[in-house]
């Protein structure tokens, strides 16, 4: 299981690596180095705009910074994420990672790609945009669903009217664009089959 304060870690370990004390990274990113601390005992995550501007800091990517590297993907719960407008999807990714710091997080552009992937893998959540072109995510659902009957699908969308569509689907939920964290962490501790360590406890 991924530690809690795996996150905390991975940036003490790549700031002591650019020779940076608590302090300068904390001055370089206009927080106070009490932030940073928080950061670093794993007591908070920072938003997504600040995690890009102290993954820019350390000189690494927001994946590396997020990146759980050493840690067995089969066991850490699996979360994937399907929306057919790339941009979207990159800025949905990035929001889910820092939301569910304990998952193994996936995304996909294409339908078939996201239905093929639960066809050789177990997954604990789907997050499915409801409106997929050609494919509608409400299919999509069902398809997965048939797959693996345990599966946790959470619906995306900008048009909140498409809920009572969804419910008809026993999906687990649904979240309006754009993606908070919180809104995320608020769908997850709700899940219709609850997912063991997903969720870092406060």
């Amino acid at each position: 299981m991924l530690s809690m304060d795996h996150f905390g870690l991975r940036l003490k370990k790549l700031r002591q690596a650019k020779h940076m004390s608590r302090r300068q990274l904390a001055e370089a990113l206009y927080v106070t180095p009490s932030t940073v601390s928080r950061w670093e005992l794993g007591m908070r995550t920072p938003d997504v705009e600040t995690l890009v501007r102290l993954a820019r800091c350390l000189s690494v990517s927001p994946a590396e910074l997020l990146s759980t590297s050493g840690v067995d993907d089969n066991q850490r719960p699996t979360v994937i994420l399907v929306d057919d407008e790339p941009i979207v999807l990159s800025g949905c990714l990035l929001e889910v990672q820092v939301a569910l710091p304990m998952a193994q997080v996936e995304g996909f552009s294409s339908a078939e790609d996201a239905l093929d992937f639960v066809r050789s893998h177990r997954v604990d959540v789907a997050i499915l945009d409801i409106e997929l072109g050609h494919s509608i995510g409400l299919t999509l659902c069902r398809q997965m669903m048939k797959l693996q009957p345990e599966l946790n699908v959470i619906f995306l969308t900008a048009y909140p009217e498409y809920a009572i569509q969804a419910w008809d689907t026993l999906a687990s939920g649904f979240l309006i664009k754009p993606l908070e964290q919180e809104q995320i962490r608020t769908q997850m501790a709700a899940l219709r089959h609850p997912v063991p360590g997903l969720l870092v406890q406060p």
